[in-house]
């Protein structure tokens, strides 16, 4: 069977955390990050095949986190901002 790595939101343990966020009180800042070697030739770095490039494919980890978290809340921020930061070798 293949999965995915968004099972995690599907697992008890998340619906745990949700209750914990719901306690906690206003969330004012989320943070999530994710590095992973691309080397040239990566197919996902064809805007072609992902118009978001990584972001839609590898960093859709994070923002799910992060939108996790902040429906969670239910006092989560009032805006998002995802920031697409490059990196050099």
């Amino acid at each position: 069977c293949f999965m995915d790595g968004m099972m995690w939101i599907h697992n008890p343990r998340s619906f745990e955390l949700a209750s914990v966020l719901k306690d906690t009180g206003a969330l004012h800042k989320i943070s999530a990050a994710f590095c992973a070697p691309v080397e040239e030739g990566n197919l996902r770095l064809d805007l072609k095949l992902e118009p978001l490039g990584a972001l839609g494919d590898l960093g859709w980890y994070c923002c799910a986190a992060v939108l996790f978290a902040a429906n969670a809340s239910e006092r989560g921020p009032d805006n998002l901002e995802f920031l697409k930061v490059p990196v050099s070798a």
